[in-house]
C-alpha cells in the first residue's frame, strides 16, 4: 500500500471514530436529558425550563447540580442560579447530630424533616420551626464535626475552584457588564456553590419594569454559558 492510500485510510478511520464519539455523546447528553426531566424537588416541583438546559450541562461536564431556579420578578430571586455540590452529602455535620435535633423537633411538637429543613411541608417559613431549628443547631455546634463532612467540603471547594476556570474561560473574550456577569457565592459550612448572573447586592431601588429587563438579560447569559458547556462537552 503507497503512502497516498494508507493517508486516505487514516483518515477514514479517524473521521469514523470521531463519528462514533459524536454519537455517543448525543446518547449521554439525551439520557441526562431524560433523567433530568423526571427530577422533582421536596415540594413535588420539576426542574424550571429556563435552567433545564444549563442543569444538563453542568452534569456533563463534572459539575453536579444541587438546586437551581429560572429567577423570579416576585417570590424568589430576581436571576437565575444554580447550586453545585459534590455526590454524596453526609446526613449529619456533627456527632449525634440527628437525635439532637429529634430531640428538639419533640421539644416543639415538629417532625424531625421540619426542623432540619427549617421550612413546613407547605413551603411556609414558620417562626417556631425556625426558633426549633435554630436551638437545635445552636446545640449541635458543640460536638465534634464528622470526618466525612470535612471530606464533602473538600469535594466541594475542589468544585468551585473547577467552576472558577470554566467562568474565566467563558469570559476570555466576551465582555458583559458587572451586573449580568456570571459568579459564584458559596452557601453554608459545606461550601455550596451557587452558579449565577446577576448582581451582587440587592437591587431595591429598581422597579419591577427594571428588574424584568435585567432579568431576561440574565437567563440569556447563562443560557450562552450552558451553550459553551455544552460545546466543551461535545469537543472534549
Amino acid at each position: 500500500m503507497n503512502k497516498e492510500k494508507l493517508k486516505n485510510l487514516n483518515k477514514q478511520e479517524d473521521s469514523t471514530s470521531n463519528q462514533e464519539n459524536i454519537e455517543k455523546k448525543q446518547k449521554k447528553w439525551k439520557e441526562k436529558e431524560q433523567e433530568i426531566n423526571k427530577i422533582k424537588d421536596y415540594f413535588g416541583e420539576e426542574i424550571e425550563k429556563g435552567v433545564k438546559q444549563a442543569v444538563v450541562a453542568f452534569n456533563l461536564n463534572g459539575l453536579p447540580t444541587r438546586q437551581s431556579c429560572e429567577g423570579h420578578i416576585e417570590g424568589g430571586l430576581p436571576f437565575p442560579w444554580i447550586d453545585i455540590a459534590s455526590y454524596g452529602e453526609p446526613e449529619q455535620r456533627f456527632e449525634n447530630e440527628k437525635e439532637v435535633f429529634k430531640s428538639i423537633a419533640d421539644k416543639y411538637d415538629l417532625s424531625y424533616e421540619e426542623i432540619k429543613r427549617s421550612i413546613s411541608p407547605e413551603g411556609k417559613i414558620v417562626d417556631k420551626i425556625n426558633k426549633a431549628h435554630k436551638e437545635a443547631k445552636e446545640k449541635v455546634c458543640e460536638n465534634k464535626e464528622l470526618k466525612d463532612y470535612k471530606e464533602w467540603r473538600q469535594k466541594n471547594k475542589e468544585l468551585e475552584n473547577k467552576v472558577k476556570d470554566l467562568i474565566n474561560e467563558f469570559y476570555k473574550d466576551r465582555k458583559v457588564s458587572k451586573d449580568i456577569k456570571i459568579k459564584i457565592n458559596i452557601i453554608g459550612p459545606g461550601n455550596i456553590v451557587r452558579v449565577y448572573s446577576g448582581p451582587k447586592n440587592k437591587e431595591n431601588r429598581l422597579n419591577k419594569k427594571e428588574l424584568k429587563k435585567k432579568l431576561k438579560n440574565r437567563q440569556k447569559e447563562i443560557k450562552d454559558f450552558s451553550y459553551f458547556l455544552k460545546k466543551r462537552f461535545f469537543k472534549d
